[in-house]
């Protein structure tokens, strides 16, 4: 990020680059395009793959189902659909990063997901779309004083992305359901890192470039038992549960030495180049329980436990600044007073309610990085309940400035448009 300086991110950079002295100024209250230092370790920022009534609800999902919704977060639920369903969905984004007195403002807007689901029959389904996993964007630098050197820049630039392509399937007896999603996992990775001499002609500049394209199959799978307490009242237990799972890279190489002159561009000598290295990304073993109450189209309320085991993560063989596990619990609530209601608009809205605590898998200074966020939403149908535009607001919080590490506030605001087989019949009159 131009003009920006690393006293702002001198916690990440004293974890990872061996800085030893921070003495450069910061741009305070600068807004700038995509850019998040802590996608810079890992595999980058996770994505919520959560549509957004999940989102709005805190997140939850392990337990949750709905006949004319697209549940990714189990595949169980996908035995209880009863329309076929087309969902869409988009969001934008706010971070805030806090250094001490110093800060910066950024963000971002991206497509999130696209979910199909099919019912088969009265006890199976089958669903299918494109979900993210995670997102690389940063670009920041410190300029930091070395003795006999005056100055020495670094520069840190990333930008990649990984998707998920499935198809799922799920089938139930009696209150027991089980399904499983597969699919292909894909992406790309580009990584730069620059070391500037800016008052030295004795030294070279250098530029360490790495590019990475990433695939390979995945799967996960999840179970799911409802209860009838009595008519329209359920209780519902989710289990879900991914193995650990090893993505294939092929990774481009270079690093190369340059000296600016006077005209534009700059002047280079390649120092080594490598090309097709092949290499594994070792990803980490998940699993979440859930518990659901429903009152059918009027309650929902639930709670979510999910954990990630991180202790085998490696990328080509390094373990990278993560944690050995980590953990997310979630809870949230939908009600909607009256879904058939023929007069009073707001009766027929779904209001939603809910929140998320946990860590992140970034683990820095020996530090435990905590998140949490609280999440409000609605759901507005139209076309006689055929369809509903669905909006979730996300406000939280990413690590503690006190921890010694760059506090991340965000805001996210999420647009989802989902859409049933009614939406294309023709309406009939008598």
């Amino acid at each position: 990020m131009q003009g920006l300086k690393s006293k702002l991110f001198c916690g990440v950079l004293l974890a990872t680059a061996g800085v030893q002295q921070a003495s450069a100024q910061v741009n305070n209250n600068t807004f700038t395009g995509e850019n998040s230092p802590y996608s810079r370790f890992g595999i980058g920022d996770l994505r919520n793959q959560a549509n957004v009534v999940n989102r709005a609800m805190g997140g939850i999902g392990m337990a949750y189902n709905k006949t004319n919704g697209v549940n990714y977060l189990n595949p169980a639920s996908y035995a209880f659909l009863g329309a076929t369903t087309f969902e869409v969905g988009a969001e934008v984004s706010t971070r805030n990063i806090v250094s001490g007195s110093e800060s910066y403002r950024s963000g971002t807007g991206s497509p999130a997901y696209v979910n199909i689901g099919v019912p088969l029959g009265k006890n199976f389904g089958l669903s299918f779309g494109l979900v993210p996993f995670s997102r690389t964007y940063y670009n920041f630098q410190s300029t930091d004083s070395v003795t006999n050197l005056s100055k020495v820049t670094n520069q840190f630039m990333g930008k990649g992305s990984i998707n998920q392509a499935y198809i799922g399937g799920a089938g139930k007896w009696k209150g027991l359901s089980l399904g499983v999603n597969f699919g292909y996992m894909f992406g790309t990775s580009d990584v730069q890192q620059r070391l500037l001499f800016p008052d030295s002609l004795q030294y070279m500049n250098s530029n360490y470039v790495t590019s990475t394209t990433l695939g390979n199959i995945f799967w996960n799978g999840g179970l799911m038992y409802e209860y009838q307490v009595k008519k329209n009242h359920f209780l519902r237990a989710g289990f879900t549960y991914s193995a650990s799972q090893m993505l294939k890279g092929k990774q481009d190489e270079t690093v190369h030495t340059f000296r600016y002159n006077s005209l534009p561009g700059y002047t280079k000598d390649t120092a080594y180049a490598s090309k097709g290295v092949k290499g594994d990304i070792v990803l980490p073993q998940k699993m979440g329980f859930g518990l659901m109450y429903e009152n059918y189209r009027k309650l929902q309320a639930g709670i979510d436990f999910q954990m990630a085991d991180w202790s085998s993560y490696t990328n080509y063989g390094a373990k990278d600044s993560v944690a050995a596990s980590t953990w997310m619990l979630n809870a949230g609530v939908e009600y909607t007073p009256d879904f058939q209601a023929v007069n009073g608009y707001l009766r027929k809205v779904s209001y939603r309610l809910g929140f998320y605590t946990g860590t992140n898998y970034v683990y820095l200074h020996n530090t435990p990085m905590n998140v949490w966020a609280v999440t409000v939403g609605a759901g507005l149908p139209f076309r006689k309940n055929a369809a509903a535009l669905n909006l979730a607001l996300e406000a939280g919080q990413r690590a503690n400035n006190i921890e010694g590490l760059p506090k991340e506030s965000f805001v996210k605001f999420s647009l989802g448009l989902s859409l049933t087989d009614m939406w294309f019949r023709r309406p009939k009159y008598n």
